[in-house]
């Protein structure tokens, strides 16, 4: 048990913030109108420490409101602007906790440089978080985290796109 807490510990430290919000990435964000809100599905282990997907778009779509920024219910085909959340989890055998890592991207169309013609969706603006969180404030922390991120989102979009 102890080897846990010093990993737990250790990994805390260790992983914090990482970002890809410079000026050319919130430059990537000026004159978006208003975006969808997607999430990857959660595992069904994350399901069963109670939280899902559904309650993580929601906290994400709340707070982009709470900043007055539109929200689409629905992706827009014609410009498929999306903010994407995605957690990735991972709990060491016979561990009392889970270590997670939470990316909150914005994902739009681009062009290659060598073919214009060819388009696809890729995240021009991103920051993760990595966490540790037991299985009682599992859903909570994991919650708190996607605030978090999606309050970062907001204050980098208000930055390009002030009213």
């Amino acid at each position: 048990m102890p080897c846990f807490r010093l990993f737990a510990l250790l990994l805390t430290g260790a992983l914090s913030l990482a970002a890809s919000d410079d000026p050319l990435a919130r430059n990537s964000l000026k004159g978006i109108k208003a975006i969808y809100v997607g999430v990857e599905p959660l595992s069904p282990d994350a399901r069963k420490l109670g939280l899902t997907d559904e309650a993580l778009k929601k906290t994400v779509e709340e707070r982009l409101r709470a900043r007055a920024i539109q929200v689409l219910e629905q992706q827009d085909p014609k410009v498929p602007i999306y903010l994407y959340l995605d957690v990735t989890l991972n709990q060491p055998q016979g561990a009392p906790f889970w270590v997670y890592t939470m990316t909150l991207s914005l994902k739009q169309m681009v062009s290659l440089r060598r073919d214009s013609a060819i388009q696809i969706p890729a995240p021009t603006w991103a920051l993760s978080r990595n966490g540790v969180a037991g299985e009682r404030v599992f859903a909570g922390a994991l919650t708190k985290a996607a605030s978090d991120l999606t309050d970062r989102f907001t204050a980098a979009f208000k930055a390009v796109n002030p009213k």
